[in-house]
């Protein structure tokens, strides 16, 4: 899916952001972050959520 909003694109399948058509370099974990919060952009995640979903399986600390 893609999403644009201001003067971005950010495409959810290819994790790949833009802006006025120039590729901006964002790293993996970034780009999920972003990609669950313009997914649901009226949703207020909690941190477990978003650990939960970004960082499966894995045990991350403050």
């Amino acid at each position: 899916m893609k999403f644009a909003f201001k003067d971005f694109l950010f495409d959810s399948k290819e994790l790949k952001l833009y802006k006025d058509d120039r590729k901006l370099n964002l790293k993996q974990k970034p780009a999920q972050i972003l990609e669950l919060f313009l997914s649901a952009p009226q949703t207020i995640h909690s941190k477990e959520d978003i650990l939960e979903k970004v960082w499966p399986d894995r045990k991350v600390t403050d």
